[in-house]
């Protein structure tokens, strides 16, 4: 998938020791320290990068910086 202008690409990761997932930029520092459960999927929604977990059965997007977003921009 392109990224949009101003975007880094962005992947997940497991830290092991916590067994939590968080967020990383591809230079290898943490935009979202791991906080989550399980891994997320990422996904172009309009002009931003989400990534997407399920929480208590709820599609939950959150930004690559791991702020939650309740409805994300469309174009």
């Amino acid at each position: 998938m392109p990224i949009p202008t101003g975007h880094t690409e962005t992947r997940t990761v497991s830290k092991t020791t916590e067994h939590k997932w968080g967020i990383i930029s591809l230079t290898g520092g943490w935009t979202c320290s791991p906080k989550f459960d399980q891994t997320l999927t990422f996904r172009l929604v309009g002009d931003q990068i989400l990534a997407e977990i399920y929480e208590g059965g709820k599609l939950v997007c959150y930004t690559p910086q791991g702020t939650r977003v309740n409805e994300p921009r469309q174009r």
